[in-house]
């Protein structure tokens, strides 16, 4: 099963069952928006595979779908046309055989004699186009083909939502929404489905009569991330731990071999692709693009640049620029919660509990909780009442120099309002105290950041905390503002 993103979302209960639909409000008003209008529409869905997108077009649409096919993984041009026509007969329930088309041109005008048969139906009918990357196979003429069919007639009709989506989002942004031929400007409805939120995952959780701690929510967040597909492999009853050994660790989990599934399925060139992800996977901070080819032994050119346009599309790198930094500064950061535990934790043989003990683990840890409150900065911002206030977040670091020590800040809040919260980010299990010590360190990184950005704002020393924080004379004299983990659900 797929699902879906965050703020805002929908719990939906009725007598009979459950609606497993959590969140996606704002994509469903777009939805909603072209059922409504009087015209035809182009709808493109992209996103992460597992996110959810099949199942939300399905859900809303139930009433509307005509037709439905996808593409198939690794199918042949004759392969995906036999699909294609296979799932048009069930569509039409004749009782004799369809013929195969010879190529999408003829694919797409069978398509158009079946919707104008269904003239009789007076509300707007839906096409949906499911894993389009997957139909336009190499020489296939397949865009040719649509362009064709949405341009010469399809776009002209009144009735009609022609859903196209895909799990290679780099494909569908560069081939659909940035199309410069007979595509371009025509897509008419955009989403792009992101994880779950905390609050979404907790929803969906409790939907499944799944009842756990806040703590252990973020902790279940860490390993699988906001994807509802291996959220919904959860058992009741079972901790963080277990079902995270169970699905990801045990090579009997259904999310053993999911790390490697993905890339085959989302990228041509994909050991490339991983490459790249357990590189950054072993590196906290994130790297440059310069010292990232470096670790990869590889030279810069346009095929790099594509890869990692492919790995953000997808929605498992971002590129960074940090604080007070230029564009050739930018930090290359893998945010896939999933495929950081997968790339540190996965082919780890000890116990849990020893696993726990590690650095390796507090490192990971700790990347992965800064990873989830730059997700939910919104939240942050919310908690610090910022909302009527324009911000920018990001983070910050510097190697230092004779004068000042080096720094790292996990998150900088810069604020209109002529102020800067800097946020030290802690995933604890016990309240974390503030000692003297750990007080004059943070003072020192405070100076740095005024040093290396010649900042003149008010500084907030502002702490992030899954365990809470000791309300002692240090911490009352440095912390200037507090959020805990209730703050991001």
């Amino acid at each position: 099963m797929e699902n879906d993103n965050p703020p805002n979302r929908i719990y939906c209960i009725f007598v009979e069952k459950i609606i497993e639909m959590v969140g996606r409000i704002e994509e469903r008003k777009l939805l909603d928006e072209a059922l409504d209008s009087s015209q035809s529409e182009l709808v493109a869905v992209y996103g992460r595979r597992r996110i959810g997108k099949t199942y939300l077009i399905r859900e809303h649409f139930a009433k509307q779908i005509i037709f439905e096919t996808s593409g198939l993984f690794q199918g042949q041009l004759k392969e995906q046309l036999r699909h294609f026509a296979s799932n048009l007969k069930s569509a039409s329930q004749i009782n004799f055989d369809l013929k195969t088309p010879q190529d999408w041109f003829e694919a797409f005008e069978m398509l158009k004699s079946y919707i104008i048969l269904q003239k009789k139906i007076h509300t707007k009918k839906v096409i949906f186009l499911d894993e389009v990357p997957w139909m336009a196979t190499p020489k296939s003429r397949f865009l040719t083909a649509f362009e064709g069919f949405w341009n010469g007639w399809a776009s002209a009709q009144k009735d009609l939502i022609v859903v196209i989506c895909g799990s290679a989002s780099s494909w569908m942004i560069q081939k659909i929404e940035k199309n410069r031929g007979g595509l371009y400007n025509r897509v008419t409805k955009r989403i792009l489905l992101k994880p779950f939120s905390l609050a979404e995952t907790e929803l969906f959780l409790q939907q499944k009569k799944i009842m756990l701690s806040r703590k252990h929510i973020a902790e279940l967040y860490m390993g699988l991330g906001g994807i509802p597909h291996y959220l919904n492999q959860v058992r009741k009853g079972e901790t963080p731990e277990i079902a995270l050994s169970r699905l990801v660790l045990s090579k009997e989990g259904l999310l053993y071999d999911e790390f490697e599934n993905l890339f085959t399925a989302l990228f041509e060139t994909n050991g490339l692709h991983q490459l790249v992800v357990e590189t950054l996977g072993k590196n906290r901070y994130g790297l440059t693009r310069d010292i990232l080819l470096a670790k990869l032994g590889q030279k810069s050119g346009g095929w790099f640049s594509t890869i990692l346009d492919e790995l953000q599309g997808s929605g498992f790198i971002e590129i960074q620029v940090p604080y007070s930094k230029k564009g050739k500064d930018a930090v290359i950061k893998l945010v896939d919660n999933y495929a950081l535990f997968y790339v540190n934790f996965r082919k780890n043989t000890t116990s849990w509990q020893a696993l726990q003990q590690t650095q390796a683990w507090r490192t990971w840890s700790g990347l992965s909780f800064e990873n989830i409150c730059m997700y939910h900065a919104k939240q942050i911002l919310k908690a610090l009442g910022l909302q009527g206030v324009n911000c920018l977040v990001s983070s910050w670091h510097s190697k230092g120099n004779n004068e000042m020590s080096g720094a790292q800040i996990d998150m900088v809040i810069d604020r209109a309002d002529k102020a800067i919260n800097l946020c030290e980010i802690k995933f604890n299990e016990q309240p974390f105290v503030i000692t003297k010590a750990y007080s004059q360190e943070m003072r020192i990184k405070m100076a740095a950041f005024n040093y290396f950005t010649k900042n003149q704002k008010t500084l907030f020393c502002t702490f992030i905390t899954a365990g809470g924080l000791i309300q002692n004379t240090e911490a009352h004299a440095l912390v200037q503002a507090e959020i805990s983990l209730d703050n991001l659900f």
